[in-house]
């Protein structure tokens, strides 16, 4: 690699010799490189590297920023704008460990691009599997990172800089063809597509028809999602949850090495995609399955995750901890369970009330009576779960159940490996106050709902009103 723009040469030059010099081939001029500013200008190299493990990728920095081949110089494609700005690019390198190009531009500035997989694959096998659908890149392995505050500044002002950390979660490179359409029922083949791509020419006559055009306008497309399963090595399931796909090479699906969590008492209802709820302790070390479904079609990559290697916990520690929160969501769960019990009866009082409409209030009055004590009752129940009365300000109560589950998450989390005396405290208090509320609820359901469900079953009634000729 050399340049001559001090000469007012403003060609790119890159030469490759495999005799030691006897012969060279020009790999970069402005056939394949052409510059960005007319004949007046130019983009002169200023770096250059070859990959470490496909050498058909090679990365080359220039006055207006970063190209890449990845057919050895043939051609070259530059990173775009929204990507890597159009600047000097003065140095490469590429961390082997990790698979990553460290970038060094104009400015002292350093740019990292984590995860070469993609464009290794692309320089390996050639740009047709662009041809394919729908397809997982590895990733790199996501790590067990803990965390703490620093000893120091703990709030950082002018005076302290806070640079951005790489994250520690599995992040997999997703290929997803423009205009991809479903796959047939029961297929995920290339093959397949030709035929859903014949019923999509068919039904393209319809869509130009002014009553479809009218049936559609105004309505949201709502975007597919894809669907993504983390299993173990001996199948078991960890973690199921849904996320949306871009198309082209701009996907990446995220998963925080966690597995499948709790879902605590709450008035919200979980989302329409919400699989099950996420945030359950975190895996082991090791490797692991990822699949993924997306309008039909499927793929699926090993990942691996790996301790932090600044710590020293040891799998036995990890897995006591995890043990620990997994006994402790059985009794977030029946919580869940006895709230969501008080929120069915709550709607069925509201529905009995509602056919109650026509009756006569002679027949209904003892009955209402009844269902208003009982929502009075379930009112009462409900605030040992969480706070449900608007407060001004910032103002919790830790008597609720929900504070007591995150005071013990967070004595178990605070430690390593099986709780302490602390944490055990807290679990046990949780569980005994549980109790005591889920005994209160089965106390209201075995006597006054019993009753008030008797009452409702006297009264003979129908929902249709008599009406009188006008």
């Amino acid at each position: 690699m050399l340049n001559n723009y001090r000469q007012n040469d403003w060609q790119p030059y890159l030469y490759h010799t495999t005799n030691f010099g006897k012969k060279w081939k020009r790999l970069v001029s402005p056939k394949n490189l052409p510059t960005q500013n007319g004949s007046n200008g130019g983009n002169f190299c200023l770096s250059v590297m070859q990959d470490t493990e496909v050498p058909n990728l090679i990365f080359l920095g220039t006055d207006q920023g970063l190209y890449f081949s990845i057919n050895y110089g043939e051609t070259w494609v530059q990173f775009p704008g929204e990507t890597f700005p159009s600047v000097p690019v003065y140095d490469l390198k590429i961390q082997q460990r990790d698979g990553d190009l460290v970038i060094a531009s104009f400015g002292r500035g350093i740019w990292i691009l984590d995860n070469l997989s993609v464009l290794r694959e692309l320089a390996r096998s050639g740009t047709g599997i662009l041809d394919q659908p729908f397809k997982l890149f590895p990733a790199q392995p996501g790590i067990l990172a803990e965390f703490r505050s620093f000893d120091g500044p703990r709030f950082a002002v002018d005076a302290t800089y806070e640079g951005e950390n790489k994250g520690t979660a599995v992040v997999i490179p997703v290929w997803v063809k423009p205009g991809i359409k479903k796959a047939e029922r029961g297929k995920g083949k290339d093959g397949d597509e030709k035929k859903e791509e014949k019923k999509d020419e068919k039904n393209e006559e319809k869509k130009d028809k002014p009553a479809s055009a009218k049936a559609t306008a105004g309505k949201a497309v709502k975007k597919d999602k894809a669907t993504i399963t983390v299993l173990s090595m001996t199948g078991d399931t960890l973690r199921r949850y849904k996320t949306e796909l871009d198309s082209a090479f701009s996907s990446r699906i995220w998963w925080n090495k966690d597995t499948k969590g709790v879902r605590f008492p709450s008035k919200n209802e979980p989302g329409p995609d919400q699989l099950e709820p996420g945030g359950g302790p975190q895996v082991l070390p090791g490797e692991y399955w990822v699949k993924a479904e997306y309008m039909g079609y499927k793929d699926s990559v090993k990942v691996k995750v790996m301790e932090d290697p600044r710590l020293n916990i040891t799998p036995a520690d990890r897995e006591a901890k995890n043990a620990a929160v997994r006994e402790l969501y059985k009794t977030v769960e029946r919580a869940t369970k006895a709230y969501e019990r008080l929120k069915e009866a709550e709607k069925t009082i509201g529905l009995v009330e509602s056919q109650f409409i026509n009756v006569p209030d002679s027949l209904k009055k003892e009955v209402n009576k009844l269902g208003s004590a009982i929502k009075d009752s379930i009112g009462v129940l409900k605030e040992n779960f969480f706070q449900h009365k608007e407060v001004k300000g910032i103002q919790r109560n830790p008597e609720v159940l929900n504070a007591k589950y995150w005071n013990a998450f967070g004595y178990i989390g605070g430690g390593i490996g099986a709780p302490n005396a602390a944490a055990q405290t807290a679990m046990s208090k949780a569980k005994r106050e549980t109790e005591n509320v889920i005994e209160k609820v089965n106390g209201l359901f075995d006597t006054h709902w019993k009753a008030y469900r008797a009452k409702v079953e006297e009264v003979k009634f129908s929902v249709f009103k008599d009406f009188e000729k006008i």
